[in-house]
C-alpha cells in the first residue's frame, strides 16, 4: 500500500491547568455512590487503591460538597503532581463529563446516548442498537504526546423484561444466562437456588438497597412479583458488599445467590443472547465511515476545550493523530520465514506400526434428513479426505444420522485396533444455535480417544471452493493436535531454553453457580521441540484469580517461561505474584478487549485498514512497583486487498514485563501469530498459544453448559481434554 501517512482514531491533548489534587478515602462499598455524586457535581475523578493498603482511595480536581455533607468525607489538598496514569485518567474522567453532558450514559466499557428516534429495532424490538456509542481512553505515546482515543461502535440493549420474554419465548428464556437491572450497568448471572428464590420477601428490600448503594443509582424492587430469578453478581465488589450487608444470603461457590423479582430485569445485549432469538447483525464499520462518526461526535461535543471544577484541557480535534517514526516500530522479518509459518502443508508420518482412523459422522438433531446441498457437500468431504493422505489415514464414512445413544455401539464398530483416532463431525447449526448437542458429542467421542473435528453445513452453498476450503481446516486442525507441524518459529538467542504459555480463562455459568476455569497450552519446551500440552485449572471465583493459580502451577514446574495471558493489565498479575517473578519468567498480556482506537492508513486521500502487520505504536511504558511495562498496540492481521472496507481491524493491546530486551519479545510474539493456522484465508490475531487456549476455552464453556454440572472437570481426565 502506497500510504503517505499512519493514522489513530485520536485527538492531540494538552494540559493547560491543573494546580491542585483533593484526596478523600472511600469505603469500598460506596464506591459506586461516590462516583454518581461527583458526576452530579461535574467534579472530575479517579479511584485508585492507597500504596501498601487495601483501601481506596479518591482524588479529585476540586472539593466536593456532596461527598463531605452526604457522606461525611474528609479531604487533604496536594499540589498537582500526579502520574501520568492519574492525570490520563483525571483528564478522561473529564471527557466523560463532557459527554454526559449532552445526555449520553456511562455502561461498563462504553459510553452511549440512550436516543430511541436514533436506534435501531432489532428481534421483534426486543432490543435496540443504539449506534451513538464509543469506547475511549486519555493515554501517552512513548513520544511523549498526549492522545483521546475515540472508538466508535455499537450498544445493544434489550427493553423488554424477562417476565414478558419468559411468557412469549419460553424455549429462548431458557438458555438465557447473563441478565442485569434494567437502565442500569450492573450484571448477574442466572443459577438455581431454591432457598434464595424463596427467601424474596424476606430480603428484596436489603438487597435494593446494597445494590443501589454499589452503584450509585437508585433501583426498587416490588414487595410481590410474579416471577422471582435467582442469580449470582458478576461482580466480586458487589458480591463483597452482599455477604456484608446480607449474610443470612445462600452461597454458591464464595458467591451469594440473590433473589430479583424479573419485571426489573433484562438480557445483557451481547450478541448470543440476541443470537437467541433471530440472526445476529452485523457490527462491522468501515474505515471511513469510522472516521465519519469520529468527527461528527467531537464536532457535537466540541470537543476542543474542556474547563470544569479545577482543571482545563485542550484537545485538538481539528485533524486526526497522526503517528510518526517516533511513535512506532516496524519489525523486520523474512517474508518466507513468515511463509514458513502459516502456509504449511501437515507432516502426518506413514508409520506403518501406527493405523489412524478417520471417521465421518453426520449428526441426528430434531430432522428426518439434511439438505440435498449440504449431503452433496458430506459426499465431497468424504471423497477429499479419502484422498488426501491414502497411506496415513484410513477414512470411514456412517452413512446414517447418530445420536448420542449410539456412541458405544459406532465406537464398536469402527475404532478396533487404531492407534490415533479422529472424527468430523457434521452438523447444522440451525439446528442446534447454542452448541449443546456438538458440545455433548465431542465429550462423547473424545472420552472414546477420538480427536473430534466440527463442521457447520448449515451454510453449505455447494461450491468446490469452500468444500476445498473445510477439507484444509480438518486436516490442519488434527495435524496441529497431533504434532505435525513443520516447524515452530525459532526463538530468539535471549529466548532459548524458555518455555511458551498461553493461558485463558473462562466463565461458565452453571445451574447452581458460576465459575472460572483455566486452560494452559504449551507450545515450545525448554530444549526447543513443539510441545502441543493442554491443562485445565481447578475452579477459581474470577478470572484474575484462576490465571494467577495456574501461572504459579507453570512456574513450579519451570521458572524459566514466556507466560501470555489473555488480559489488558499485568497488574493485578505483578502484585499477585511479586516482581521477582520476573528474575527467569517473562510476563506478556495479549488482548483486543480494549479501549484504545484503530490504527488506520491513508490511501488515494481515503482511510483504510492497514494492510502491513509489522507496525507497532508505542505507547508510554507503565510501572509496577518499579518494574517496567512496555505497551505496544498493532495490527497484527489485515483484510485481504479487496476486502479493505469491508471493516475496520481492531488493533491488538500488547503489555510486556521482563528482563530480556522487550522489542525482542515482541518480535517473537508476532511470528507466534503466525505459526500453524487452520486457515490459510485468515489468521488470528494473537500468539498460537494463547489462541488456542480461547480456543480451548470456548470448548469447554460449550461442553460445561450442555452437560450442566462442574464436577465434569474433575471427572475428565487431562488427556480427554487434550483431544478437544
Amino acid at each position: 500500500m502506497n500510504a503517505s501517512k499512519y493514522y489513530l482514531l485520536a485527538y492531540d491533548v494538552a494540559l493547560e491547568n491543573l494546580s491542585t489534587l483533593y484526596v478523600y478515602k472511600v469505603p469500598e462499598e460506596q464506591v459506586g455512590l461516590a462516583r454518581y455524586l461527583l458526576n452530579q457535581e461535574r467534579v472530575p475523578h479517579t479511584i485508585s487503591k492507597e500504596p501498601g493498603t487495601t483501601g481506596l482511595k479518591i482524588c479529585t480536581t476540586d472539593r466536593s460538597s456532596l461527598l463531605e455533607s452526604k457522606l461525611g468525607y474528609e479531604y487533604h489538598a496536594e499540589e498537582a503532581k500526579p502520574s501520568e496514569k492519574t492525570l490520563n485518567r483525571l483528564i478522561s474522567s473529564a471527557v466523560r463529563l463532557r459527554f454526559l453532558e449532552e445526555g449520553w450514559v456511562s455502561s461498563v466499557s462504553k459510553i452511549y446516548k440512550p436516543d430511541p428516534s436514533k436506534a435501531k429495532p432489532l428481534i421483534n424490538n426486543l432490543a435496540l442498537r443504539y449506534e451513538h456509542s464509543v469506547r475511549l481512553t486519555v493515554d501517552d505515546l512513548s513520544s511523549g504526546r498526549k492522545a483521546l482515543f475515540i472508538d466508535p461502535t455499537s450498544k445493544i440493549e434489550f427493553t423488554k423484561t424477562l417476565d414478558y420474554i419468559s411468557k412469549v419465548y419460553p424455549e429462548q428464556a431458557k438458555e438465557i444466562s447473563f441478565i442485569k437491572i434494567k437502565g442500569t450497568p450492573t450484571s448477574f448471572y442466572i443459577v438455581h437456588n431454591e432457598e434464595a428464590r424463596e427467601s424474596y420477601k424476606e430480603v428484596y428490600s436489603k438487597v435494593a438497597e446494597a445494590i443501589s448503594v454499589y452503584q450509585g443509582l437508585k433501583v426498587s424492587f416490588p414487595k410481590n412479583t410474579r416471577e422471582v430469578v435467582t442469580a449470582t453478581p458478576k461482580s466480586l465488589r458487589l458480591n463483597n458488599i452482599l455477604r456484608s450487608k446480607i449474610p443470612n444470603l445462600p452461597l454458591s461457590e464464595k458467591r451469594v445467590v440473590l433473589p430479583l423479582p424479573a419485571e426489573v430485569l433484562v438480557p445483557v445485549g451481547t450478541l448470543e443472547n440476541v443470537s437467541l432469538f433471530g440472526s445476529t447483525p452485523s457490527l462491522v464499520i468501515p474505515p471511513e465511515e469510522r472516521v465519519e462518526k469520529v468527527k461528527n461526535i467531537a464536532s457535537e461535543l466540541d470537543l476542543e476545550r474542556l474547563d470544569f471544577s479545577g482543571i482545563r484541557v485542550k484537545i485538538g480535534r481539528e485533524k486526526l493523530l497522526s503517528i510518526t517514526s517516533r511513535d512506532f516500530i516496524e519489525i523486520s522479518y523474512s517474508n518466507e520465514e513468515l511463509k514458513k509459518l502459516w502456509d504449511w502443508e501437515p507432516t502426518f508420518k506413514n508409520d506403518p506400526s501406527r493405523r489412524r482412523l478417520l471417521l465421518i459422522v453426520k449428526l441426528k438433531a430434531d430432522i428426518k434428513t439434511y439438505s440435498d446441498k449440504c449431503l452433496q457437500a458430506t459426499q465431497k468431504i468424504y471423497e477429499g479426505l479419502k484422498n488426501r493422505f491414502p497411506e496415513v489415514f484410513n477414512v470411514q464414512y456412517t452413512d446414517v444420522l447418530v445420536s448420542l445413544e449410539d456412541l458405544d455401539a459406532i465406537v464398536s464398530t469402527y475404532s478396533g485396533g487404531y492407534d490415533e483416532k479422529y472424527v468430523v463431525l457434521l452438523y447444522d447449526r440451525d439446528l442446534d444455535k447454542h452448541g449443546n448437542l456438538v458440545g455433548r458429542f465431542e465429550l462423547g467421542f473424545a472420552q472414546r480417544g477420538f480427536y473430534p473435528h466440527v463442521i457447520d453445513l448449515s451454510t453449505e452453498d455447494g461450491y468446490d471452493s469452500k468444500i476445498k476450503f473445510k477439507l484444509m481446516n480438518i486436516i490442519r486442525d488434527f495435524a496441529v493436535r497431533v504434532n505435525a507441524v513443520p516447524s515452530a518459529p525459532s526463538p530468539p538467542p535471549q529466548l532459548r531454553g524458555i518455555s511458551v504459555v498461553g493461558i485463558d480463562s473462562t466463565i461458565v455459568p452453571l445451574k447452581r453457580s458460576h465459575v472460572y476455569v483455566g486452560v494452559a497450552i504449551t507450545l515450545i519446551k525448554p530444549d526447543g521441540s513443539i510441545d502441543y500440552d493442554v491443562k485445565i485449572s481447578r475452579l477459581a471465583e474470577s478470572d484474575v484469580d484462576v490465571l494467577t493459580s495456574v501461572i504459579r502451577d507453570e512456574l513450579r514446574q519451570n521458572p524459566r517461561l514466556l507466560v501470555i495471558v489473555n488480559k489488558s493489565s499485568l497488574d493485578s498479575f505483578l502484585e499477585n505474584l511479586g516482581s521477582e517473578t520476573l528474575k527467569d519468567c517473562i510476563l506478556v498480556s495479549v488482548t483486543k478487549t480494549h479501549s484504545y482506537s484503530r490504527l488506520l492508513a491513508k490511501y488515494n486521500d481515503k482511510f483504510v485498514n492497514l494492510s502491513k502487520t509489522n507496525l507497532f505504536v508505542r505507547l508510554a511504558p507503565s510501572y509496577n512497583g518499579g518494574v517496567q511495562i512496555s505497551r505496544y498496540l498493532a495490527n497484527t492481521t489485515t483484510y485481504s486487498r479487496g476486502s479493505y472496507e469491508a471493516g475496520t481491524i481492531r488493533p491488538v493491546l500488547f503489555n510486556i514485563a521482563g528482563s530480556i530486551d522487550h522489542d525482542i519479545i515482541l518480535q517473537y510474539l508476532q511470528k507466534l501469530t503466525y505459526y500453524a493456522p487452520i486457515s490459510k484465508s485468515w489468521l488470528p490475531s494473537i500468539p498460537w498459544p494463547l489462541h488456542k487456549s480461547d480456543k480451548i476455552c470456548k470448548k469447554i464453556n460449550r461442553i460445561l453448559k450442555a452437560a450442566g454440572e462442574s464436577s465434569i472437570l474433575v471427572d475428565i481426565p487431562q488427556d480427554v481434554w487434550r483431544k478437544l
